[in-house]
């Protein structure tokens, strides 16, 4: 056992103050049994006395120490603690360290996180007189119970009236829980439901496939087809490449055309419904209903209309439409003159 001759020194310390020490060493450590002994052991003490080494011990089912297992609960129970911790700079012969010293150090750390008053301690005589000292103090500050001696317990007869009274107020405890269980709980019930529960379909592969627009290149006059020339101005042109939106107007055209677009292509009707499904009215229901940033909700007053494209009329296409239209009016006078030859050939 970890630490044998620093405990039969404290345990002959504490006795020689006229207290009784129970050591959890005279409790077989890997019986799992045995816990509800110690439990019983350490909720009648009135102080516990924790010594920490560098050796984790033996574990209990739940993989940690019997002594952590000791120590938590007495923390639960709130169980005066006074904990030593051993320095780890002393030297130790290999048998009274573990190799691996992560479990123990997580444990001493919980220990002195939780345990404002616990003190280091280098040899075994420090250790003693360190326990003697703060043992006092405690009874002095936190006084116990201590035993019971044999001529202060009970009488028989009380002990039978308390064991009486302990019979009935179970029996009333369980009848209260048994005709709770049937009593009717009358509340309301509030459930709310979306497009009646059904799942929105969205073909994401056409998500995207909204038209954008990019800032186009300024007009040249010399890198104009020539036969569009005699049919634009110089003008026509200064105005267009003046009136060329930036790329702050670009993309605020682009985003609200997106939206406008995925509102006009996959939007449809929100439908909510509340129900009450209670046993009781429910008066003043306010829901907070609280949608991801990327679906849009609108209100039906509000319009849903295609934003003004920034981009200007560009005069090349209307000196094209002029272009076709000269071709068109040539066609037609060259049928017309054909027409009246032919009439004057007739004659």
């Amino acid at each position: 056992m970890d630490l044998k001759d620093e405990r039969e020194s404290i345990i002959k310390s504490i006795l020689e103050m006229y207290h009784i020490p129970i050591g959890m060493e005279m409790f077989s450590a890997e019986d799992e049994d045995q816990w509800e002994i110690i439990r019983r052991t350490i909720e009648i003490s009135d102080y516990y006395i924790l010594i920490l080494g560098l050796r984790y011990g033996s574990k209990t089912s739940d993989n940690i120490s019997f002594t952590q297992k000791e120590y938590e609960y007495a923390l639960e129970k709130k169980i005066p603690i006074l904990a030593f911790v051993l320095d780890e700079n002393v030297s130790l012969s290999k048998d009274r360290r573990d190799d691996n010293l992560d479990e123990i150090n997580n444990f001493r750390s919980l220990v002195l996180k939780n345990s404002k008053m616990a003190q280091f301690w280098k040899s075994s005589d420090e250790l003693t007189k360190s326990v003697s000292i703060s043992l006092m103090k405690q009874i002095m500050q936190k006084p116990g119970i201590g035993w019971v001696r044999g001529d202060k317990v009970i009488s028989e007869e009380l002990s039978k009236e308390l064991t009486k009274l302990s019979k009935e107020n179970r029996e009333l405890r369980d009848t209260i829980k048994f005709l709770e269980s049937k009593i009717v709980q009358k509340k309301p019930k509030i459930t709310l439901s979306i497009n009646k529960n059904n799942s929105l379909q969205v073909d994401t592969k056409k998500f995207n496939d909204c038209n954008k627009i990019d800032i186009p290149e300024q007009i040249q006059f010399n890198k104009i087809d020539k036969h569009l020339q005699d049919y634009i101005t110089f003008e026509e042109i200064e105005e267009y490449n003046k009136n060329i939106p930036n790329q702050n107007e670009i993309d605020k055209y682009n985003k609200e055309y997106e939206i406008y677009y995925k509102i006009k292509t996959f939007s449809e009707k929100l439908i909510l419904q509340v129900c009450n499904e209670g046993t009781i009215k429910a008066n003043n229901i306010f829901i907070d209903i609280k949608f991801p940033k990327e679906i849009i909700i609108l209100e039906n007053k509000e319009k849903n209309e295609v934003p003004k494209n920034p981009l200007p009329y560009s005069p090349l296409r209307s000196a094209e439409r002029k272009y076709k239209d000269s071709l068109i009016e040539n066609q037609q006078t060259n049928i017309l003159r054909n027409s009246l030859f032919g009439v004057v050939y007739r004659f």
